[in-house]
């Protein structure tokens, strides 16, 4: 469940007492899942004035598997860029780097490699563990000199 947060300002300070208004698309469909101005909470104190939160739960029409686009208005009193705020859901994890693997394959199979247990060091047939321990990240094939003749990944 998503905390979605917004800071307005007027200005360059920070704007409290305003009633913004948050607007949420499904990115997949472009459908609008959310178009409200309730169950937003503004944080008020001296430090965090103009600092709003919306929590978008199931109720609200949240998926975990969805990528969502959205913008909040802070209101007319406001202009250009400190009336508007956007944010995006959009996953950086499951974008493509190298080949087909994605950021998220990519820092697993990392994480493998730095903490993972290790088996068949020093053999021509080395593999690193995941973190939990349940499966092979990277398997390697080495002659007698270190060299590697093969290299598999598994980032899912």
């Amino acid at each position: 469940m998503p905390r979605i947060e917004a800071t307005f300002t007027r200005t360059g300070a920070p704007e409290g007492g305003l009633t913004p208004t948050i607007k949420i698309w499904d990115a997949t469909n472009n459908s609008q899942i959310v178009n409200t101005a309730a169950n937003i909470t503004e944080i008020d104190d001296t430090e965090t004035s103009g600092r709003y939160i919306y929590i978008f739960n199931a109720a609200a029409g949240y998926l975990p598997t969805i990528d969502y686009v959205g913008h909040w208005d802070g209101g007319t009193g406001l202009t250009g860029s400190e009336r508007y705020k956007y944010f995006s859901s959009a996953s950086i994890l499951t974008t493509e780097v190298e080949g087909a693997l994605t950021y998220g394959e990519i820092v697993r199979i990392m994480l493998s490699w730095m903490t993972g247990l290790v088996s068949g060091a020093g053999s021509d047939n080395i593999k690193w563990r995941d973190y939990a321990n349940s499966k092979n990240r990277i398997e390697v094939t080495a002659d007698e000199f270190g060299n590697r003749h093969s290299v598999t990944l598994d980032g899912e």
